[in-house]
Protein backbone atom coordinates (compact mmCIF):
# COMPACT_ATOMS: atom_id res chain seq x y z
CA UNK A 1 0.00 0.00 0.00
CA UNK A 2 1.01 3.61 -0.64
CA UNK A 3 1.84 5.81 2.11
CA UNK A 4 0.00 9.08 1.52
CA UNK A 5 0.93 11.10 4.46
CA UNK A 6 3.63 9.74 7.06
CA UNK A 7 5.09 6.80 7.81
CA UNK A 8 7.70 7.03 10.46
CA UNK A 9 7.70 5.47 13.99
CA UNK A 10 4.72 6.86 16.48
CA UNK A 11 3.59 9.17 13.90
CA UNK A 12 0.00 9.99 11.96
CA UNK A 13 0.13 7.67 8.79
CA UNK A 14 -2.70 7.47 5.64
CA UNK A 15 -2.58 4.34 3.73
CA UNK A 16 -4.42 3.91 0.59
CA UNK A 17 -4.17 1.38 -2.43
CA UNK A 18 -6.77 2.50 -5.14
CA UNK A 19 -7.82 -0.20 -8.14
CA UNK A 20 -8.84 0.17 -11.77
CA UNK A 21 -12.72 -0.61 -11.56
CA UNK A 22 -13.66 0.52 -7.93
CA UNK A 23 -16.91 -0.91 -6.29
CA UNK A 24 -16.06 -1.49 -3.03
CA UNK A 25 -14.48 0.36 -0.34
CA UNK A 26 -12.85 -1.11 2.68
CA UNK A 27 -11.33 1.56 5.45
CA UNK A 28 -9.43 1.11 9.07
CA UNK A 29 -9.90 4.76 9.80
CA UNK A 30 -8.43 4.02 13.26
CA UNK A 31 -5.40 1.66 13.11
CA UNK A 32 -4.18 2.58 16.73
CA UNK A 33 -7.25 0.03 17.72
CA UNK A 34 -5.80 -3.45 18.55
CA UNK A 35 -6.71 -5.91 15.69
CA UNK A 36 -7.23 -3.67 12.94
CA UNK A 37 -4.50 -3.12 11.54
CA UNK A 38 -3.48 -6.73 10.80
CA UNK A 39 -7.04 -7.00 8.92
CA UNK A 40 -5.47 -4.69 6.63
CA UNK A 41 -2.92 -6.30 6.10
CA UNK A 42 -4.28 -9.61 5.58
CA UNK A 43 -6.30 -8.12 3.21
CA UNK A 44 -3.56 -6.01 1.27
CA UNK A 45 -1.29 -8.91 1.10
CA UNK A 46 -4.49 -10.94 -0.66
CA UNK A 47 -5.45 -8.43 -2.95
CA UNK A 48 -4.95 -10.62 -6.03
CA UNK A 49 -7.20 -9.98 -9.15
CA UNK A 50 -9.61 -8.08 -7.33
CA UNK A 51 -9.81 -4.77 -8.89
CA UNK A 52 -12.92 -4.04 -7.72
CA UNK A 53 -11.97 -3.05 -4.56
CA UNK A 54 -10.36 0.35 -2.84
CA UNK A 55 -7.74 0.00 0.47
CA UNK A 56 -8.08 3.03 3.10
CA UNK A 57 -6.65 2.90 6.51
CA UNK A 58 -5.12 5.31 9.14
CA UNK A 59 -4.32 6.31 12.57
CA UNK A 60 -1.15 6.60 14.64
CA UNK A 61 0.74 3.28 13.21
CA UNK A 62 2.35 2.09 16.53
CA UNK A 63 -0.94 0.09 16.76
CA UNK A 64 -1.14 0.18 20.25
CA UNK A 65 -4.43 0.90 21.98
CA UNK A 66 -3.94 3.30 24.29
CA UNK A 67 -6.20 5.95 26.34
CA UNK A 68 -4.29 8.50 25.49
CA UNK A 69 -3.78 8.21 22.07
CA UNK A 70 -7.47 7.69 21.19
CA UNK A 71 -7.98 10.43 23.01
CA UNK A 72 -6.03 12.42 20.77
CA UNK A 73 -6.44 10.84 17.55
CA UNK A 74 -9.80 9.40 17.18
CA UNK A 75 -11.39 11.38 15.23
CA UNK A 76 -14.81 10.28 15.08
CA UNK A 77 -16.41 9.00 11.98
CA UNK A 78 -18.53 12.38 11.46
CA UNK A 79 -15.23 13.98 11.12
CA UNK A 80 -13.29 11.87 9.01
CA UNK A 81 -14.63 12.34 5.57
CA UNK A 82 -12.86 15.77 5.11
CA UNK A 83 -10.07 15.09 7.56
CA UNK A 84 -7.91 12.56 5.04
CA UNK A 85 -6.44 13.47 1.21
CA UNK A 86 -7.39 10.34 0.14
CA UNK A 87 -10.35 9.63 1.91
CA UNK A 88 -11.62 12.75 1.05
CA UNK A 89 -11.49 11.66 -2.76
CA UNK A 90 -14.35 9.10 -1.95
CA UNK A 91 -16.35 11.99 0.52
CA UNK A 92 -15.65 14.96 -0.63
CA UNK A 93 -17.84 17.15 -2.91
CA UNK A 94 -17.64 15.40 -6.15
CA UNK A 95 -16.45 12.67 -5.11
CA UNK A 96 -16.29 9.24 -6.61
CA UNK A 97 -17.98 7.14 -4.77
CA UNK A 98 -18.70 3.62 -4.66
CA UNK A 99 -21.55 1.37 -4.66
CA UNK A 100 -20.15 -0.38 -1.54
CA UNK A 101 -18.14 0.82 1.56
CA UNK A 102 -17.34 -0.83 4.96
CA UNK A 103 -15.60 0.40 7.63
CA UNK A 104 -13.89 -1.28 10.20
CA UNK A 105 -13.68 -0.64 13.91
CA UNK A 106 -12.88 -2.24 17.30
CA UNK A 107 -15.46 -1.22 20.29
CA UNK A 108 -13.85 -1.76 23.91
CA UNK A 109 -16.07 -1.11 27.52
CA UNK A 110 -18.53 0.94 25.14
CA UNK A 111 -20.40 -1.68 23.75
CA UNK A 112 -21.19 -4.72 25.95
CA UNK A 113 -18.71 -7.37 26.00
CA UNK A 114 -20.84 -9.98 24.57
CA UNK A 115 -20.79 -8.51 21.11
CA UNK A 116 -17.98 -10.23 19.33
CA UNK A 117 -18.57 -8.39 16.09
CA UNK A 118 -21.74 -5.71 15.61
CA UNK A 119 -22.83 -5.27 11.74
CA UNK A 120 -24.17 -1.38 11.28
CA UNK A 121 -24.55 1.74 9.30
CA UNK A 122 -27.33 3.75 7.60
CA UNK A 123 -30.92 2.26 7.82
CA UNK A 124 -29.71 -1.20 9.54
CA UNK A 125 -32.88 -0.71 11.37
CA UNK A 126 -34.96 -0.36 7.75
CA UNK A 127 -34.57 -1.54 4.52
CA UNK A 128 -31.09 -1.90 5.37
CA UNK A 129 -31.32 -4.57 7.95
CA UNK A 130 -31.53 -7.65 5.17
CA UNK A 131 -27.72 -6.79 4.49
CA UNK A 132 -27.13 -6.50 7.39
CA UNK A 133 -27.92 -9.83 8.73
CA UNK A 134 -26.30 -11.22 5.64
CA UNK A 135 -23.24 -9.82 6.81
CA UNK A 136 -23.43 -10.93 10.09
CA UNK A 137 -24.40 -14.41 8.78
CA UNK A 138 -21.16 -14.99 6.62
CA UNK A 139 -19.10 -13.80 9.61
CA UNK A 140 -21.14 -16.37 11.93
CA UNK A 141 -20.37 -19.49 9.62
CA UNK A 142 -16.68 -18.12 8.98
CA UNK A 143 -15.84 -19.54 12.63
CA UNK A 144 -16.83 -23.14 14.57
CA UNK A 145 -19.72 -22.68 17.14
CA UNK A 146 -16.48 -23.15 19.89
CA UNK A 147 -15.60 -19.84 19.30
CA UNK A 148 -18.78 -18.37 20.91
CA UNK A 149 -19.34 -20.79 24.38
CA UNK A 150 -18.32 -17.57 26.01
CA UNK A 151 -21.74 -16.16 25.05
CA UNK A 152 -20.45 -13.53 22.50
CA UNK A 153 -21.89 -12.86 19.61
CA UNK A 154 -22.30 -11.75 16.06
CA UNK A 155 -24.81 -9.16 15.63
CA UNK A 156 -26.89 -6.52 13.48
CA UNK A 157 -29.11 -5.49 16.38
CA UNK A 158 -30.48 -1.57 16.33
CA UNK A 159 -29.33 0.22 18.81
CA UNK A 160 -26.50 -2.86 20.30
CA UNK A 161 -22.98 -0.89 20.27
CA UNK A 162 -23.01 2.41 17.63
CA UNK A 163 -25.22 2.40 14.89
CA UNK A 164 -23.05 4.11 12.47
CA UNK A 165 -26.49 5.64 11.05
CA UNK A 166 -25.59 9.05 10.68
CA UNK A 167 -25.27 10.63 6.89
CA UNK A 168 -22.28 12.60 8.00
CA UNK A 169 -20.40 9.20 8.93
CA UNK A 170 -17.37 8.81 6.17
CA UNK A 171 -18.95 5.04 5.42
CA UNK A 172 -22.37 6.75 4.23
CA UNK A 173 -20.86 9.45 2.40
CA UNK A 174 -18.47 7.32 0.62
CA UNK A 175 -21.50 5.24 -0.56
CA UNK A 176 -23.24 5.88 -4.11
CA UNK A 177 -26.82 4.73 -2.14
CA UNK A 178 -26.19 6.23 1.46
CA UNK A 179 -25.84 2.73 3.41
CA UNK A 180 -22.37 2.18 3.89
CA UNK A 181 -21.45 -0.94 6.20
CA UNK A 182 -20.00 -0.08 9.81
CA UNK A 183 -18.47 -2.92 11.95
CA UNK A 184 -17.65 -3.23 15.53
CA UNK A 185 -15.47 -5.24 16.69
CA UNK A 186 -14.44 -6.79 20.13
CA UNK A 187 -10.69 -6.38 20.17
CA UNK A 188 -10.09 -8.78 22.96
CA UNK A 189 -12.04 -11.24 20.50
CA UNK A 190 -10.62 -10.47 17.22
CA UNK A 191 -7.14 -10.46 18.39
CA UNK A 192 -7.67 -13.95 19.97
CA UNK A 193 -6.37 -17.06 18.46
CA UNK A 194 -7.94 -18.44 15.58
CA UNK A 195 -6.00 -22.03 14.19
CA UNK A 196 -2.82 -21.17 15.83
CA UNK A 197 -2.01 -19.53 12.54
CA UNK A 198 -3.97 -16.12 12.26
CA UNK A 199 -5.78 -14.42 15.09
CA UNK A 200 -9.56 -13.57 14.60
CA UNK A 201 -9.49 -10.55 12.96
CA UNK A 202 -8.51 -11.93 9.77
CA UNK A 203 -11.21 -14.38 9.17
CA UNK A 204 -14.00 -11.55 10.01
CA UNK A 205 -12.06 -9.49 7.17
CA UNK A 206 -11.97 -12.41 5.17
CA UNK A 207 -15.79 -13.45 5.44
CA UNK A 208 -16.95 -9.69 5.01
CA UNK A 209 -14.50 -9.28 1.71
CA UNK A 210 -16.33 -12.78 -0.02
CA UNK A 211 -19.76 -10.94 0.67
CA UNK A 212 -18.49 -8.07 -1.94
CA UNK A 213 -16.76 -10.40 -4.28
CA UNK A 214 -19.64 -12.41 -4.76
CA UNK A 215 -21.28 -9.05 -5.67
CA UNK A 216 -18.20 -7.83 -8.01
CA UNK A 217 -17.53 -10.85 -9.88
CA UNK A 218 -20.32 -12.10 -12.73
CA UNK A 219 -22.58 -14.56 -12.57
CA UNK A 220 -20.95 -18.48 -13.18
CA UNK A 221 -24.32 -18.91 -14.69
CA UNK A 222 -27.20 -16.59 -16.01
CA UNK A 223 -30.95 -16.84 -17.94
CA UNK A 224 -32.19 -14.87 -20.74
CA UNK A 225 -35.04 -12.42 -20.14
CA UNK A 226 -38.42 -14.29 -19.96
CA UNK A 227 -41.11 -14.46 -17.20
CA UNK A 228 -39.46 -17.09 -14.82
CA UNK A 229 -35.81 -18.23 -15.00
CA UNK A 230 -33.63 -21.39 -14.03
CA UNK A 231 -30.03 -21.52 -13.52
CA UNK A 232 -28.35 -24.57 -12.21
CA UNK A 233 -24.49 -24.57 -11.70
CA UNK A 234 -23.67 -28.41 -13.45
CA UNK A 235 -21.20 -28.98 -11.49
CA UNK A 236 -18.77 -27.46 -8.59
CA UNK A 237 -16.31 -25.70 -10.70
CA UNK A 238 -17.74 -22.57 -9.43
CA UNK A 239 -15.91 -22.80 -5.89
CA UNK A 240 -12.47 -22.03 -7.28
CA UNK A 241 -13.42 -20.66 -10.37
CA UNK A 242 -13.50 -17.12 -9.25
CA UNK A 243 -12.97 -15.54 -5.39
CA UNK A 244 -16.09 -15.92 -4.71
CA UNK A 245 -16.63 -19.15 -2.76
CA UNK A 246 -20.06 -19.41 -3.95
CA UNK A 247 -22.54 -20.11 -6.89
CA UNK A 248 -23.29 -16.64 -8.64
CA UNK A 249 -26.92 -16.77 -10.59
CA UNK A 250 -28.54 -14.29 -12.32
CA UNK A 251 -31.73 -14.52 -13.62
CA UNK A 252 -33.52 -11.79 -15.81
CA UNK A 253 -37.35 -11.50 -15.34
CA UNK A 254 -39.30 -9.80 -18.23
CA UNK A 255 -43.18 -9.62 -18.92
CA UNK A 256 -45.54 -7.49 -20.26
CA UNK A 257 -47.83 -7.89 -16.87
CA UNK A 258 -46.81 -7.16 -12.92
CA UNK A 259 -46.49 -9.88 -10.51
CA UNK A 260 -44.53 -10.82 -7.99
CA UNK A 261 -42.17 -13.95 -8.18
CA UNK A 262 -41.40 -16.47 -5.80
CA UNK A 263 -37.77 -17.70 -5.19
CA UNK A 264 -35.85 -21.48 -4.87
CA UNK A 265 -32.60 -21.70 -4.40
CA UNK A 266 -30.73 -24.25 -2.64
CA UNK A 267 -28.54 -27.54 -3.27
CA UNK A 268 -29.03 -28.80 -6.75
CA UNK A 269 -30.16 -32.75 -7.25
CA UNK A 270 -29.48 -33.02 -3.32
CA UNK A 271 -30.27 -37.18 -3.19
CA UNK A 272 -28.61 -37.63 -6.50
CA UNK A 273 -25.45 -35.24 -5.42
CA UNK A 274 -24.75 -36.12 -1.94
CA UNK A 275 -26.87 -33.32 -0.21
CA UNK A 276 -28.30 -35.74 2.47
CA UNK A 277 -27.38 -33.77 5.43
CA UNK A 278 -25.83 -30.77 3.92
CA UNK A 279 -26.27 -27.07 4.15
CA UNK A 280 -26.42 -24.37 2.04
CA UNK A 281 -26.20 -20.73 2.74
CA UNK A 282 -28.11 -18.14 0.29
CA UNK A 283 -28.34 -14.63 -0.20
CA UNK A 284 -30.64 -13.07 -2.63
CA UNK A 285 -30.57 -9.33 -4.11
CA UNK A 286 -32.73 -7.23 -6.54
CA UNK A 287 -30.67 -5.17 -8.52
CA UNK A 288 -30.98 -0.90 -8.17
CA UNK A 289 -29.42 2.02 -9.84
CA UNK A 290 -28.34 4.93 -8.12
CA UNK A 291 -29.41 8.71 -9.41
CA UNK A 292 -26.10 8.80 -11.11
CA UNK A 293 -25.99 5.13 -12.55
CA UNK A 294 -24.21 2.96 -10.41
CA UNK A 295 -25.50 -0.20 -9.92
CA UNK A 296 -25.55 -1.92 -6.93
CA UNK A 297 -27.15 -5.58 -5.34
CA UNK A 298 -29.70 -4.49 -2.74
CA UNK A 299 -30.18 -8.21 -0.52
CA UNK A 300 -34.09 -9.33 -0.29
CA UNK A 301 -33.75 -12.07 1.41
CA UNK A 302 -31.38 -15.43 2.55
CA UNK A 303 -30.31 -17.41 5.13
CA UNK A 304 -29.36 -20.43 6.02
CA UNK A 305 -30.90 -24.16 5.03
CA UNK A 306 -30.21 -27.18 6.81
CA UNK A 307 -30.83 -30.41 4.64
CA UNK A 308 -31.98 -33.54 6.41
CA UNK A 309 -31.11 -37.25 5.73
CA UNK A 310 -34.16 -36.91 2.90
CA UNK A 311 -32.81 -34.02 1.83
CA UNK A 312 -35.51 -31.79 2.96
CA UNK A 313 -34.74 -28.02 4.00
CA UNK A 314 -35.33 -25.99 6.75
CA UNK A 315 -34.49 -22.34 6.15
CA UNK A 316 -32.82 -20.63 9.36
CA UNK A 317 -31.45 -16.75 9.66
CA UNK A 318 -29.38 -15.08 12.45
CA UNK A 319 -31.30 -13.15 15.15
CA UNK A 320 -30.35 -10.55 16.60
CA UNK A 321 -29.19 -12.54 19.30
CA UNK A 322 -26.86 -13.94 17.28
CA UNK A 323 -28.50 -17.25 17.14
CA UNK A 324 -30.02 -19.49 14.20
CA UNK A 325 -33.28 -19.46 14.36
CA UNK A 326 -36.10 -21.30 11.72
CA UNK A 327 -37.61 -18.42 10.34
CA UNK A 328 -39.08 -18.78 6.21
CA UNK A 329 -40.52 -15.27 6.62
CA UNK A 330 -37.93 -13.53 7.33
CA UNK A 331 -35.59 -15.76 4.48
CA UNK A 332 -38.37 -15.07 1.71
CA UNK A 333 -38.24 -12.08 -0.13
CA UNK A 334 -41.44 -10.11 0.22
CA UNK A 335 -43.82 -9.43 -3.19
CA UNK A 336 -42.98 -5.79 -3.27
CA UNK A 337 -38.89 -7.22 -3.45
CA UNK A 338 -40.02 -9.58 -6.23
CA UNK A 339 -42.28 -7.60 -8.50
CA UNK A 340 -41.61 -6.76 -11.84
CA UNK A 341 -43.88 -4.25 -13.14
CA UNK A 342 -45.40 -4.85 -16.68
CA UNK A 343 -42.59 -4.47 -19.53
CA UNK A 344 -39.84 -3.94 -16.60
CA UNK A 345 -36.93 -5.92 -17.17
CA UNK A 346 -35.13 -6.45 -13.66
CA UNK A 347 -32.18 -8.54 -12.87
CA UNK A 348 -31.92 -10.89 -9.53
CA UNK A 349 -29.19 -12.65 -8.33
CA UNK A 350 -28.60 -15.26 -5.75
CA UNK A 351 -25.53 -16.13 -4.04
CA UNK A 352 -25.21 -19.58 -2.76
CA UNK A 353 -22.57 -21.78 -0.72
CA UNK A 354 -23.66 -25.25 -0.92
CA UNK A 355 -21.48 -27.84 0.97
CA UNK A 356 -22.25 -31.93 1.95
CA UNK A 357 -22.79 -33.02 6.06
CA UNK A 358 -18.73 -32.06 6.54
CA UNK A 359 -19.19 -28.45 5.91
CA UNK A 360 -16.33 -28.34 3.12
CA UNK A 361 -17.14 -30.42 0.47
CA UNK A 362 -18.59 -28.02 -2.13
CA UNK A 363 -22.13 -29.24 -4.31
CA UNK A 364 -23.73 -28.10 -7.24
CA UNK A 365 -26.87 -25.61 -6.69
CA UNK A 366 -29.55 -23.86 -8.34
CA UNK A 367 -31.54 -20.96 -8.66
CA UNK A 368 -35.21 -21.11 -10.05
CA UNK A 369 -36.91 -17.94 -9.57
CA UNK A 370 -40.67 -18.72 -10.93
CA UNK A 371 -43.31 -17.06 -13.60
Amino acid sequence: MAVVTGGSANSLVELYKPQSAPKVLYTWPHLMENGTLAQLQAMDAATGARTWETLWGAGFNNAQRTHHELDRFHLTSANLQHSWPALSLHTGAGGTRMPYAVSFHTHGASCASSIAVRVGGQNGDLEEQSMHRGVAEVIRMAFPDSAFDDGSRITYKWGDCFDGDGPENFVNAASAFSNGIQLEQSFGWITANHDGVQTRGPVVAAAVRSVFDCLSEPADASSAPWYYGNVTSGGTGYHTSGLCPGFIADVDITHAWSAAHAMYPGIQNCPANGGANGRAHVDLYREQTAAGGQKRWYRIGGGRMDYDASCNPTLKVLNTAGIWETNSTLFNPTAADTTVNANQTVRFRAVIRAFKADGTTPLPAFFNVSG
